[in-house]
């Protein structure tokens, strides 16, 4: 028997376990409301609704962008795999996405500020934390892929390659 070696940050490059899997699009969701809130917090206390409920017209309306992307990032995902050579399930490419979601909650706030911050600069931090963890979410996508999709290491590259050039040439649209 062929014990597999482990490093000290597999756990971080690792998608979560089956069970907990549909819970990243989730915090996913939530990270993302409250760092939209949090960014835009000028604008979402001038609404006219009070704080708690102010707040949870933002999460409500994160959480439908979240559910809406992962949808739609899986169609996309889930045509590219066939286009890479391999055959992935949907539910296979929606359970990846999930279980590779929750380190998109580090993600949401960078993502938030840049967007929140109009002419301004991003800082430092927020571009750090936009690389870090848009890598790790790659790594953990890609083991996802071998995992759920038995998606062999370079097809599931090929795939998220694919899947953000088209992702990206889709958002160059709205500029």
């Amino acid at each position: 028997m062929v014990r597999q070696r482990h490093s000290p940050f597999s756990f971080v490059v690792s998608p979560l376990p089956d069970r907990l899997a549909l819970a990243g699009v989730v915090a996913a969701g939530f990270g993302w409301s409250l760092s939209v809130g949090w960014a835009c917090w000028t604008d979402v206390a001038d609404s006219g609704f009070g704080p708690v409920k102010a707040l949870t017209l933002v999460t409500a309306g994160g959480m439908a962008t979240v559910l809406s992307l992962w949808f739609a990032v899986a169609a996309v995902m889930w045509a590219m795999g066939r286009a890479c050579g391999f055959r992935p399930g949907f539910r296979d490419v929606l359970m990846t996405l999930s279980a590779s979601g929750p380190v998109l909650v580090l993600v949401a706030p960078a993502v938030a500020s840049l967007m929140a911050g109009g002419e301004t600069a991003p800082s430092p931090l927020s571009l750090f934390l936009f690389a870090v963890g848009g890598a790790v979410f790659c790594l953990q996508v890609a083991r996802g892929l071998g995992r759920y999709a038995h998606a062999p290491a370079a097809k599931a590259w090929g795939c998220i390659a694919l899947t953000g050039v088209f992702c990206a040439s889709f958002l160059s649209l709205y500029q």
